[in-house]
């Protein structure tokens, strides 16, 4: 299963698939209603007595994300069953975004080939939201130690990942 992004006339040669690896169980996530990384890099502006913005200071940098998919059974990996015990455990997994060629000659369409959030921990789980319409959704508040982006590492500190 995938999850296609774009404008309904933009006719796509490639598409996103999202793969989860862990422990309890690794394959495609599918269905996926969405997956939204975030990447806060915070810097606060410094003064002094005798000037303003003299200094930057550097916060800790996090990489919240969540993914919100239907709680059905796929064919690849049973999600929900997956990150709900990965949270109820305090379990590391790994969450990538991946493109895909779907058809033949294709070019990339993606400005990425690879995210990877390599070292995640499930922070809050909702395993099913009744909806009066549609199907319900589970959705998992999640956060990665550090990003990797087609294949170099970003883990928080100056500079990249050795």
């Amino acid at each position: 299963m995938s999850v296609v992004i774009g404008s309904p006339d933009k006719k796509w040669m490639d598409k996103l698939y999202v793969r989860l690896v862990s422990e309890e169980g690794s394959g495609l996530v599918s269905p996926i209603q969405s997956i939204a990384p975030v990447f806060q890099t915070p810097n606060e502006m410094g003064d002094s007595l005798e000037a303003d913005n003299v200094f930057v200071t550097r916060g800790n940098d996090r990489y919240p994300f969540t993914l919100v998919c239907n709680p059905l059974r796929g064919d690849q990996v049973d999600t929900i069953k997956v990150l709900m015990l990965l949270g109820l455990k305090h379990l590391p997994f790994q969450i990538a975004m991946l493109e895909r060629q779907t058809t033949p000659g294709g070019g990339s369409e993606w400005s990425l080939d690879e995210l990877v959030l390599p070292t995640c921990y499930c922070n809050q789980s909702e395993p099913s939201t009744f909806r009066v319409r549609g199907a319900p959704v589970a959705t998992f508040n999640c956060m990665s130690v550090g990003v990797q982006i087609d294949g170099e590492s970003y883990d928080g500190t100056l500079g990249v990942a050795e």
